[in-house]
Formats: structure tokens, C-alpha cells, sequence
């Protein structure tokens, strides 16, 4: 119990099985991915929709600005992650380097 976890027995919380319940809803999201993978100009469309009225709110209420920071490091990674090459390290190289030409 020291993570966080909870231990259910059997899955049930009174009468309700949650397992099933989770699972459901996992699959409702994945389906709503799958279908919005293709539109690569709606998703950024709304990804600056929503950027834009987090902006706003935080110049509105003129607060935030440690959440906005975590945020703009928390887009970099992602952005820096999408940009960096993939590569699989050979046997006898450190992890993380770049194969020898």
C-alpha cells in the first residue's frame, strides 16, 4: 500500500466490478485515438486551441506561472523526443550512443 495501490479483492467495490469497468474504458480511448490519428492538422489545430486559452487563463488570472513552466518543459521533452533519432545500441557499446561508422 506504500504506492498508492490498492489491494481489491476480486475486483469488486461494492458490487460494481471495477477491473471490467477499467478495462471498458480503456478501450473507449483507444478508439477515439485511433480515429484521431489520421487528422495531423485537426490535432495540432487543437493543441494550439487549447494552448492558447491556457495562455489566456494564465494572463487573466495572472497566476500560474510555475504550472505554465512545468508545462513548456513537459512540451519540450516531447518535442526533443519526436526529433531525436532512434537507434538501437550493438552488443559491446554503452546504451545511448550512436553506432560506430
Amino acid at each position: 500500500m506504500l504506492g498508492g495501490e490498492v489491494s481489491i479483492p476480486n475486483g469488486l467495490v461494492h458490487g460494481v466490478d471495477v477491473a471490467a469497468i477499467h478495462h471498458r474504458m480503456q478501450q473507449r480511448v483507444q478508439v477515439l485515438l485511433d480515429r484521431a490519428t489520421p487528422h495531423i492538422g485537426r490535432r495540432w489545430a487543437g493543441w494550439a486551441a487549447c494552448a492558447l486559452l491556457y495562455v489566456t487563463r494564465v494572463a487573466l488570472l495572472r497566476g500560474f506561472y510555475i504550472v505554465s513552466y512545468a508545462l513548456a518543459i513537459y512540451n519540450l521533452n516531447l518535442l526533443l523526443g519526436f526529433l531525436t533519432p532512434a537507434w538501437e545500441s550493438r552488443e559491446g557499446e554503452p546504451p545511448g550512443r550512436p553506432p560506430a561508422r
